[in-house]
């Protein structure tokens, strides 16, 4: 008694010269490729989000202080008067407000925005000399300034110089 031949679901293929049935191997795997581009494009990434980080710290200038905090903490607190005007009709008071808060460094209680016709502004700050020399003689803070307003879409242009306020109450 010979045990029943078990028949395999291999091509096969039939030769005309025999009867007998000849197995073919089966179909060869395609090699898998390593599975690192995921890593390697994570990698990439990381290294340009370093390198633009690297790039643009000396303009953070974390934890530094500028010249105009230093000329701050020398000068004694005066009330400081100049006009602004913008030249795109652009900004309103509040936004002037904050645009020199931001740019000053200082609380927004201590800047004062009147707004005049035409968009020309008369704004009183309580700080030092350091900014009627700033605002007069400088063209960085204006330059700063404008940065700053250009969020709101304005130029600002200095319509009164600097000046000490001769009255004391805002």
């Amino acid at each position: 008694m010979s045990a029943p031949r078990i028949r395999w679901a291999v091509p096969t293929k039939r030769d005309e010269e025999c009867d007998e049935e000849v197995a073919l191997p089966p179909p060869a795997l395609p090699a898998r490729k390593p599975r690192c581009a995921l890593t390697c494009i994570a990698a990439a990434c990381c290294f340009c989000f370093y390198s633009v980080l690297l790039l643009e710290m000396p303009a953070l200038k974390l934890g530094s202080e500028d010249e105009f905090s230093r000329r701050r903490l020398r000068d004694p607190q005066q009330l400081v008067e100049f006009g602004l005007w913008d030249e795109a009709t652009t900004i309103s008071r509040l936004q002037l407000t904050v645009v020199l808060a931001m740019t000053l460094k200082a609380d927004e209680e201590t800047v004062h925005v009147a707004a005049l016709e035409d968009h020309f502004f008369c704004v009183r700050v309580v700080e030092g000399e350091w900014l009627i020399a700033a605002m007069n003689e400088d063209g960085r803070l204006l330059s700063r300034l404008n940065r700053n307003a250009r969020i709101f879409g304005a130029k600002l242009v200095v319509s009164h110089p600097a000046r000490l306020s001769s009255n004391a109450t805002r």
